[in-house]
């Protein structure tokens, strides 16, 4: 099944094979950049302290607490994959409470998996578009695009939105 996905020339898979490396690599060399090492300091993004927030509160307050502010981000998908991966963490101790490293990691990864999917779902489009070359060049624009790849590696919900654009 997963061959028939693939293109169908050799040469047409070394590069597909590179291209999705080079992505994979691009999406998470980056993923501990800013997240804070000490106490009582806040990343650097103004937003990952929202969604933190958002993915620790409990379903009673989000409820209450939900606002335009959240339409436009994607906290419900990060609530439902974050908090079960967090909640496994804490009860292994991994967490340190003071800092939300392991938090703020688990939250990075789940959007840089989601920005690794749609590597290959850009693919896809393009060969269904139009040939396997077409989805190739797509591929090869989309992997070095810079913007993709920085916000794949933090919290924001920018390329959630783009990937689900592209399913």
């Amino acid at each position: 099944m997963i061959r028939s996905l693939l293109p169908s020339t050799v040469l047409g898979r070394i590069i597909f094979i590179a291209l999705i490396s080079i992505g994979i690599f691009l999406r998470v060399a980056g993923l501990t950049w800013g997240i804070p090492d000490r106490e009582n300091q806040s990343s650097v993004y103004h937003d990952e302290g929202h969604v933190l927030g958002s993915v620790l509160m409990s379903w009673g307050d989000f409820k209450k607490e939900f606002g335009e502010y959240e339409i436009v981000r994607p906290v419900f998908f990060w609530r439902l994959l974050g908090r079960p991966l967090i909640s496994i963490g804490t009860s292994m101790g991994i967490n340190d409470e003071s800092t939300r490293v392991f938090e703020l990691s688990v939250l990075r990864s789940i959007t840089s998996f989601v920005a690794i999917l749609g590597l290959i779902g850009v693919y896809y489009l393009g060969r269904k578009l139009g040939k396997e070359s077409t989805g190739l060049w797509a591929l090869s624009f989309f992997v070095f695009m810079p913007g993709h790849w920085y916000y794949s590696q933090i919290l924001k919900g920018d390329v959630m939105v783009a990937t689900f654009f592209v399913l």
